[in-house]
């Protein structure tokens, strides 16, 4: 990722969001460049993605099966009714993927409205950092920091 970041376009809309306060590439197929496109593009085609994103859909499938197949339903109903939607992981139920580029990525507090608000979401942390000194998962709504 690191060897990715520098290649990162930063239009308005990556500057200015409600989620973080630093650039973001989404996966989606809405808000990126033609750039970040081709850097997003190969960050998810690379095995070590393919494999996290493989062991995410496992554990879903394992602990929440039931939610697993709702989001499969829904989500084969999206791509039958939008044919030009992408996959970002062929066998994956989940939607969407964002890789935050650091050096300091810091999520503000926020709710994700088109969200299936009782639907799962993974988080995986990667890259240097020290755990004493940052790395946290805040969970607001909990009052909880992990």
């Amino acid at each position: 990722m690191e060897d990715n970041a520098h290649q990162l376009t930063q239009s308005e809309v990556l500057l200015h969001h409600r989620q973080a306060q630093e650039p973001y590439p989404a996966v989606d197929n809405l808000q990126t460049t033609a750039q970040n496109t081709r850097v997003t593009d190969e960050l998810l085609a690379s095995d070590c993605f393919k494999r996290l994103s493989g062991w995410a859909n496992l554990l879903f499938w394992t602990f929440a099966p039931l939610l697993a197949a709702f989001v499969e339903a829904q989500m084969t109903i999206l791509a039958e009714s939008q044919p030009s939607l992408v996959w970002n992981f062929v066998g994956s139920v989940f939607a969407a993927c964002t890789f935050n580029f650091g050096p300091h990525a810091i999520t503000v507090p926020h709710l994700d409205f088109g969200n299936l608000s009782w639907g799962w979401c993974t988080i995986t942390a990667l890259g240097r950092f020290n755990p004493d000194l940052g790395g946290y998962l805040v969970l607001w709504d909990l009052k909880l920091i992990i």
